[in-house]
């Protein structure tokens, strides 16, 4: 999967998570349970998308700059593609 596919994934992913919860008449673990089972059609588990997310954010938080932010989140989406190339 390439890096800005991958990327506009994970961007869809939050604001359609953000949107349900907000506005869900679920409780929150139902409303969890339904974004699992979304990333899971899309053949991402749960363990995955939190290992990317993780990677993310570990990064960010080296950056305060948002051009240093798109790097960050660009060098996680690579790291990505690598190990799934490996497997």
């Amino acid at each position: 999967m390439k890096a800005s596919n991958l990327l506009a994934f994970i961007a869809g992913v939050a604001a359609g998570a953000a949107a349900g919860i907000l506005l869900a008449p679920d409780k929150g673990d139902k409303t969890r349970a339904k974004i699992v089972a979304l990333l899971e059609e899309k053949g991402i588990s749960k363990d995955k998308f939190e290992d990317i997310i993780g990677r993310v954010k570990s990064k960010i938080n080296e950056y305060t700059d948002m051009s240093d932010i798109e790097i960050a989140i660009d060098e996680s989406l690579k790291e990505e593609e690598d190990s799934e190339e490996t497997k």
